[in-house]
């Protein structure tokens, strides 16, 4: 069959094309109804993070230039690593007392408890870690830390606790190197040094690195630096009603015109 001949049927048939395109996108409109939303709340991460070397201080021959800081690794890096693993979840989950909101459909809240099987916290971490994302922007080095629910408020406020949880673990591994370096720094100067000079000079480095701990445990997000809060998505995730129509119509006319042309062909073979 010719294309002339493809387009003619098509113009022939052009009003069941377009019927059987219009149900579809009902249809598809209807089901789309049905599908439970899903919204995506966002925190926004910069990935710069204070360094101090020993050698910054004039030290560094001294234990090999260690770092004070856990820096050798990036914000995503160390945001992966977290939320690759359990602990942050469970203690998230627990601490909440999440179960009964993961999973809704199986919990009684009239009753206050399981509808069947009860659930426990490795059901819940499975379940939530699906729904978290840690992704990397190379344009403006920012790390995201992203929570899909099926209720915008509670992505948000999911979204930015579990920020500063992973705050809180990356602020404890920094001050734990910093006390480690400290006490390293206090068995160097506790040695009996032949040069009095260096010796007077680590006393002062520790004075300086001490009232540094001091005021790093006074900030309140050692850690991170948050760019940018989750705020309560007003446009949902899923489903994409719109487009889901449009698709369906565009497959519903495709369809009945290959299904009238091949009908047309199948008459017309002897």
């Amino acid at each position: 069959m010719k294309i002339i001949e493809a387009i003619q049927i098509i113009r022939d048939e052009f009003k069941k094309i377009c019927i059987t395109a219009i149900l579809f996108g009902v249809l598809t409109a209807g089901y789309s109804l049905t599908i439970g939303e899903s919204y995506k709340a966002t925190v926004v991460i910069s990935d710069s993070k204070p360094t101090l070397n020993l050698t910054d201080l004039g030290l560094g021959g001294l234990i090999g230039g260690a770092s004070l800081f856990s820096s050798t690794s990036s914000t995503h890096q160390d945001m992966k690593a977290i939320f690759d693993g359990n602990k942050v979840y469970m203690d998230f989950i627990s601490e909440n007392d999440l179960l009964p909101i993961i999973f809704e459909d199986d919990w009684d809240k009239t009753a206050g408890t399981w509808k069947s099987k009860p659930k426990d916290n490795l059901d819940g971490i499975k379940a939530i870690r699906d729904q978290v994302e840690v992704s990397y922007n190379f344009d403006n080095a920012k790390t995201y830390l992203s929570v899909i629910w099926n209720d915008p408020k509670i992505a948000a406020n999911w979204a930015n606790e579990l920020a500063g949880r992973a705050n809180d673990f990356i602020t404890n591994n920094e001050l734990n190197s910093i006390n480690s370096t400290l006490e390293s720094l206090t068995e160097i100067s506790s040695q009996d040094l032949t040069n009095i000079r260096l010796n007077e000079e680590l006393n002062k480095q520790l004075n300086e690195l001490a009232i540094r701990t001091t005021l790093k445990k006074a900030e309140s997000s050692l850690g991170l630096t948050i760019f940018e809060y989750a705020i309560a998505p007003k446009k949902r995730l899923w489903p994409k009603r719109t487009l889901m129509v449009i698709l369906s119509i565009l497959v519903g006319g495709f369809a009945a015109a290959t299904f009238f042309i091949i009908r047309r062909i199948l008459k017309e073979t002897p």
